[in-house]
This record gives C-alpha cells, sequence and structure tokens, in this order.
C-alpha cells in the first residue's frame, strides 16, 4: 500500500504484485511493481513502470489496496514474463474474475499504445474463445494446451 500512496494518485499495484493480490498466484514477487500514468523520479524500493494508457477503468482495489484488474494485470504481465500469462488468465477465468471476451476487450484497447505483451494476450484470446466449458484446475489448463498444440479435438467438461 505505502508503494502505491507514494506513487501518486491514480496509481495501482500491477504486474506480478496485482496477480498475487488478486489470488491469481500464491507467491509473494520478490519485487513490489507499482503502475502510474505519470514518471516517478524518485529513489524508491520497488518498481515503479509508466503507462500512456493507464485509466480508472484498470483499477481495481484487492484488501483496499488500489491494483490493476485482471485483464490488465495479465497484460501487463506479458510485457515482463510472458510465460506466466496462460496460467494467471485461465485461474482469473476459474475464479470468475473475468472472462476471455474482457480480456480481448482490454488489448483492443491498449494495443494502438504500444503495449509490450499485446500479441501474446491476443494469442492466448484467440486460442481460449473456443473452449466451451470451464476447466477446474491449472492441470485440465495444461491439458486442454497440449490437445490443442497436438490438434486434438477437446473433450466436453
Amino acid at each position: 500500500m505505502a508503494a502505491v500512496l507514494s506513487t501518486g494518485l491514480g496509481s495501482a499495484a500491477s504486474h506480478r504484485t496485482a496477480a498475487a493480490l488478486l489470488g491469481l498466484i500464491n507467491r509473494r514477487p520478490q519485487e513490489v511493481e507499482v503502475v502510474s500514468a505519470r514518471t516517478v523520479r524518485r529513489e524508491r524500493s520497488w518498481v515503479a513502470h509508466q503507462s500512456r494508457d493507464l485509466s480508472a477503468s484498470h483499477i481495481t482495489t484487492a484488501g483496499g489496496i488500489p491494483v490493476t484488474t485482471c485483464a490488465r494485470t495479465i497484460v501487463d504481465v506479458a510485457g515482463t514474463a510472458p510465460f506466466l500469462i496462460e496460467r494467471l488468465a485461465d485461474q482469473a477465468v476459474r475464479l470468475r474474475l473475468m472472462d476471455y471476451t474482457e480480456l480481448g476487450r482490454l488489448v483492443d484497447s491498449v494495443r494502438r499504445h504500444g503495449c509490450s505483451g499485446v500479441v501474446a494476450v491476443s494469442e492466448l484470446v484467440a486460442s481460449r474463445m473456443d473452449w466451451m466449458g470451464r476447466t477446474e484446475s491449472e492441470l485440465e489448463d495444461q491439458f486442454r494446451s497440449l490437445l490443442t498444440e497436438a490438434g486434438i479435438e477437446h473433450p466436453q467438461t
């Protein structure tokens, strides 16, 4: 909370910090990450990201702390840790915190701003939109990914 407050109005916990606060990952990240629409120039003990397209609609709260929404968190993480986005997105859908349509809309809204990670998230959304049922575990998600890669039809969930 201190990092968000000291970064200024309209700032929010982001990236892996937001993922942990939203319950998308179980481990606390090694560094606190915060996103702000303005440049933060003072010395700090956390990672500050500047975003040209951060809007109030991209911010929610978790435990009273301003954090980026699930969809925005996934797009942000895709730019720094693309290997995590499938896991985060599938967990957010499982927890009913978002759906892939919402994630697709966010990607479309930030694409023109040169947000890194947009291509990876776009590909993920396209591959997930044809999944008719929801899975109940990370292992089921991995199984469905293997089926997709092998060109095998998905079983009904």
